[in-house]
């Protein structure tokens, strides 16, 4: 007979605490989770109200992510500080603001910035805006400001002393639990979704269909690829639909600005070009029918799958010239191919055809109150730096239609 098994009473001990740390864990959440809502659904009914009257914005412009992409972020507590812009809020004369930094601003910058205002035409701007540095953010170099507030009892207790008495909210930069958390601290709404249904929100895959409920125009695009094979398989069937388009764009879902970017022009690689336009040409006219500006476009419903011999064909020859190819938007982030790859698989990945003579890449700010109105606050106009990496902005757009734009804004929010 088979010796009986006996467990061990270590290891026994060790799994019961580390089970009870998780239900611990998932316990605060839930509470954390629960008092957000009913914090926002609060600010929601008092809204009308509550904008009628004077408060207060604490702005805590915290990059929480994980700390494996935190390390491969250059000058990062810069990053964070760099968002000061936002006490230019205080142009409205009921909104005081609270600017949570990483670090101590000089005064001199505090003291430009409010000459600023004052030009603007801002009442005693030193009175109606502080700056709050977290005394603990130095315990590690990477953290992020909304850690470090939480591990900063002074910094909170100063906080709570600005607000006591007023109508306040936290205007954050990333909703996580840590934000949820940092709210349950201040006992602090967030003007904002929660952390849920902010990450649908940021997902590039759902970008696509918020686009289509708000019957926006959009291109050629493949969604919520998590799988090599998958990729190959949509870039191949998008390539094959619409061989007239160039540049095809990869995204990493959640990542920000262009650090999970990556594209490929298809025209240098000639095989892949060719073979392309054969199938296309076998597949029938109507496969080079342009439509909205967008080359090649065809019907959405059918993106992005195709099946035949030449969908293969192209497929093995995208495995083979991509990754020796295509061109990294951060090779800080993301090296090779390998890596953007191995990230894109765990989180997913998009897809998007490259307009060809695009004349600028511009951006509509919305704001959705917490009764749900939609404002259009402005538009920006990225100045890139190279391809598909912003190295400035200017405000406002500078070509374009703005009542376009600003419908565009509306329908989305």
């Amino acid at each position: 007979a088979e010796p009986r098994r006996t467990a061990d009473p270590d290891r026994v001990g060790l799994g019961d605490d580390e089970d009870d740390d998780e239900d611990a864990a998932a316990s605060h959440h839930e509470e954390d989770r629960r008092l957000h809502e009913a914090l926002a659904e609060e600010l929601g009914q008092d809204w009308f109200q509550a904008k009628q009257l004077k408060r207060v914005e604490v702005h805590i412009c915290s990059w929480t992510m994980a700390d494996s992409r935190r390390a491969r972020i250059d000058s990062f507590q810069a990053l964070q500080a760099s968002q000061i812009g936002r006490i230019f809020r205080l142009l409205d004369p009921k909104r005081d603001v609270i600017f949570v930094a990483p670090k101590m601003l000089h005064e001199d910058i505090l003291e430009y910035y409010a000459k600023i205002m004052q030009f603007r035409g801002v009442r005693n701007p030193p009175g109606r805006f502080q700056v709050v540095v977290p005394e603990n953010m130095g315990l590690t170099e990477k953290l992020s400001v909304s850690q470090g507030l939480l591990c900063s009892p002074k910094a909170l207790r100063r906080i709570r002393k600005l607000v006591s008495g007023r109508q306040a909210y936290v205007v954050p930069e990333m909703v996580t639990h840590t934000e949820l958390k940092l709210c349950s601290a201040l006992r602090l709404p967030v003007f904002g979704a929660g952390p849920r249904n902010m990450a649908l929100i940021a997902s590039k895959s759902n970008a696509k269909k918020l686009a289509q409920i708000a019957e926006v125009p959009i291109g050629p695009w493949a969604v919520d690829i998590y799988d090599e094979d998958e990729f190959y398989t949509s870039l191949a069937g998008l390539v094959v639909k619409h061989p007239r388009v160039r540049v095809w764009l990869f995204k990493i879902d959640d990542e920000r600005d262009s650090r999970g970017h990556a594209y490929v022009d298809i025209f240098k690689m000639r095989d892949i070009s060719d073979a392309a336009l054969n199938s296309a040409q076998a597949m029938g006219d109507e496969a080079l029918d342009g439509e909205e500006g967008v080359p090649g476009r065809r019907n959405l419903a059918d993106e992005p799958a195709i099946v035949g011999a030449s969908a293969d064909e192209v497929r093995q020859l995208l495995r083979r010239w991509v990754p020796r190819r295509v061109s990294m938007c951060n090779r800080r982030a993301y090296p090779d191919f390998a890596a953007w790859m191995a990230e894109a698989c765990r989180v997913g990945a998009v897809i998007q055809a490259v307009p060809e003579g695009a004349l600028a890449q511009t951006s509509v700010h919305l704001q959705i109150d917490p009764d749900g109105a939609v404002g259009v606050l402005g538009t920006s106009e990225a100045l890139m730096s190279r391809p598909f990496v912003r190295g400035a902005s200017s405000y406002p757009h500078s070509h374009g239609s703005w009542e376009v734009l600003q419908e565009v804004g509306a329908r989305m929010g």
